[in-house]
């Protein structure tokens, strides 16, 4: 394990320690917001995903990475930072994800827009698969100071991290996990750090979901419990106890040391989020809530829309204000909100198609 200068305290805005707000109500009782507000989409979105590369050293079997059609790119640093100021300058206060397709670490600029980010977004949360937590990277992160490191491993023991196509070792991949957990717990950041573990979903709205072999709950406490081990300022003992008393899979998270906490969530196989049956009426519990920028400055209507199906414009062409402004916008969300009109791009997606729009009360 690497040994880290301790650092003096950081200026920062204060963390968001629960950055995702709680659900305030039903799809019927936020879309008069939508209908009635003169304020752009944005003010009333609660997350923004920057994708900032589409590149990734994974090759994990649920990710469309290996499909999708879109070329592999940075997106440009001074764009980048761009649709970051814009954001603001357009009202945007709420979480602003480092994340959609690809690994942000790869991204040769990351740490100069991730500084640039933290100075201007209030809640920024930077996601990695963990695989590129060198020492320097973990510094550089800390430094830039998000208010959250998410660390998907998507993974729970040594078997399902060979179905990610990394040449790593697992032995070296917790390694590196490791030392950004015992960084947090030895420096003076107020950065949380989150690990998030994804496992096979049991009851799927996805079908054929042999992407992830089975590990039981026992298993995956205490794998969990194992990358723990051996860490400064880790009570082993807590840990087992809070590990014992959740029930896996749980909603949102468990805080098992001093600013770092654990997820255990089901996953459906994003490979199979498109299919061939084709819904023109039917509801989605995010449409309307979040927006995604692509690599390439396309801007879509979901974070799981890896190939750009739902885009509906360019952040080349326009600005993020106009763009959030157009009625023609406000119309298809709040006609897919109030009515289920399922907009042309969404049509093919399983999400409208398996949550009938009567099945939203």
């Amino acid at each position: 394990m690497f040994f880290f200068h301790k650092t003096p305290p950081l200026e920062h805005p204060p963390n968001c320690a629960s950055f995702v707000g709680p659900n305030k109500g039903k799809v019927q009782a936020e879309s008069p917001s939508l209908c009635n507000s003169d304020k752009n989409l944005l003010e009333n979105a609660r997350a923004v995903f920057l994708e900032v590369t589409n590149y990734c050293d994974f090759r994990c079997h649920f990710c469309p990475l290996a499909i999708s059609k879109r070329p592999p790119e940075h997106m440009d640093t001074e764009l980048a930072k761009s649709l970051i100021q814009q954001l603001y300058e357009a009202g945007y206060r709420n979480n602003l994800y480092f994340h959609l397709l690809g690994e942000p670490l790869l991204h040769p600029d990351i740490f100069e827009i991730l500084r640039f980010a933290t100075k201007r977004a209030s809640k920024v949360i930077l996601f990695t698969n963990g695989s590129l937590l060198t020492r320097n990277n973990i510094e550089s992160i800390f430094d830039a100071c998000p208010n959250e490191l998410m660390i998907g491993m998507q993974v729970s023991d040594e078997q399902t991290f060979s179905l990610t196509g990394s040449r790593m070792r697992w032995s070296e991949y917790i390694s590196r996990i490791k030392d950004a957990m015992y960084y947090k717990l030895t420096h003076n950041t107020p950065t949380l750090l989150r690990i998030s573990v994804g496992i096979r979903k049991e009851d799927s709205i996805y079908p054929q979901d042999d992407y992830f072999p089975y590990v039981s709950p026992s298993s995956l406490r205490l794998n969990v419990l194992r990358l723990f081990s051996g860490i400064q300022g880790v009570d082993l003992g807590q840990v087992r106890k809070l590990l014992s008393a959740a029930e896996i899979p749980f909603t949102g998270k468990v805080e098992l040391a001093s600013g770092i906490s654990v997820s255990v969530k089901s996953i459906g196989n994003w490979r199979r989020l498109y299919t061939d049956q084709k819904v023109e009426k039917g509801y989605c519990p995010h449409f309307g809530k979040e927006f995604g920028i692509l690599s390439n400055g396309s801007l879509v209507l979901c974070h799981l829309d890896y190939d750009g199906k739902t885009t509906f414009a360019n952040a080349l062409h326009d600005r993020l204000r106009d763009i959030f402004q157009r009625s023609s916008l406000q119309q298809e969300i709040v006609g897919f909100i109030t009515e289920g009109t399922v907009p042309r791009g969404c049509q093919n997606c399983v999400v409208p198609s398996k949550l009938k729009i009567e099945e939203r009360s």
